[in-house]
C-alpha cells in the first residue's frame, strides 16, 4: 500500500496499481495490525488522529489528542503484537497501548520521524533527522521505553550550506524497516542504509536520484512484502521501487 495525494493505492505483484481507499484523511504512516485492520496516522488539517482506515465497518478514531491538545503533523508509526501503536509528530514519540490512553514517551528528540521495532519487540529504533546517530531504546513488556542510546552512525549527515536544500536541512532520515534477522533498513538522503543488529553499517542501497542537479530525491518509506516477505519496497517522490532480497521481513506487522 502507498499513499498518493489523499488516497491510498495498492500495487499487486504484477505491478498493477489501483485505488484502495479514496479518502485517507491525509494519511502518512500506516500498517496492518494483528486483527487485519489498517491503522494510520492521519494528518488532515484540524483533524489529525490515529485511527482505523480499513475495513469500512471497523473505521474508528483511536486517538486525536495528547492531554487535550491536538497532534502536530503526525508522521510515522509502528505496531506491536499487543495491539499498541508507537507514533510520532513534531513534538515527540507517543505510545497508545491497547485499550489505554496516549502517553508521550520521548520529547527530547527534535522533529522525530521514522521508527520501527526490532523483531523480538525488545528494542525501539527512532530516526534523528538532525543528528549523527539513529537512536535505540529498550522496550518493556508493557510498551514503555528506557535506556536511550546511540545505535548507528548514519552515512548520510546534514551538510549546512549545501546548494541542495535537502542536504542543507537535515540528513533525510525518514522511513524504516527491519528484517527477521534484526537488520535495520533506513531511508536517508544516501538511499537505504542497512545496519546490523549491533549498529554496524553493512552497506547502502543507492536508491536516490537528482543529486547531479542539486535536487535529490530518495525513498521515504520502506516495507517488506510479497508471499515470502523477501521483497523490499521503497517508496518516495511519487515513485515505487522494489528489490528481491536474501533477507526476509519478520512474520508480523511492523508498520
Amino acid at each position: 500500500m502507498l499513499v498518493s495525494s489523499n488516497g491510498i493505492l495498492k500495487a499487486d505483484l504484477s505491478g498493477n496499481v489501483t485505488t484502495f481507499i479514496e479518502n485517507s484523511n491525509g494519511t502518512n504512516g500506516m500498517g496492518w495490525d494483528q486483527q487485519g485492520r489498517l491503522i494510520a496516522v492521519q494528518r488532515a488539517p484540524k483533524n489529525e488522529k490515529v485511527g482505523v482506515l480499513y475495513p469500512p465497518d471497523k473505521v474508528t478514531t483511536l486517538a486525536d489528542n495528547f492531554q487535550g491538545k491536538p497532534f502536530n503533523s503526525l508522521n510515522d508509526m509502528a505496531l506491536d503484537k499487543r495491539g499498541g501503536v508507537y507514533f510520532t509528530d513534531t513534538q515527540g514519540v507517543y505510545y497508545l497501548p491497547p485499550g489505554g490512553t496516549v502517553s508521550r514517551i520521548i520529547d527530547e528528540v527534535p522533529r522525530p520521524n521514522g521508527l520501527v521495532l526490532s523483531p523480538d519487540e525488545k528494542t525501539l529504533y527512532v530516526h534523528n533527522k538532525d543528528g549523527v546517530y539513529m537512536l535505540a531504546f529498550d522496550v518493556a513488556p508493557n510498551g514503555t521505553i528506557s535506556n536511550r542510546r546511540n545505535f548507528a552512525r548514519y552515512k548520510s549527515v546534514r551538510i549546512p550550506g549545501h546548494k541542495d536544500p535537502s542536504w542543507d536541512e537535515d540528513n533525510g532520515a525518514d522511513g524504516m524497516a527491519v528484517d527477521s534477522e534484526g537488520r535495520v533498513y533506513a531511508a536517508t538522503n544516501s538511499g537505504v542504509e542497512v545496519f546490523s543488529p549491533r549498529g554496524e553499517l553493512l552497506g547502502v542501497l543507492p536508491v536516490q536520484w537528482g543529486a547531479e542537479s542539486d535536487n535529490i530525491r530518495h525513498p521515504q518509506n520502506l516495507a517488506f512484502g510479497g508471499p515470502d516477505r523477501k521483497t523490499l519496497y521503497m517508496v518516495g517522490a511519487g515513485t515505487i521501487y522494489k528489490v528481491r532480497t536474501l533477507s526476509q521481513g519478520p512474520p508480523r506487522p511492523t508498520k
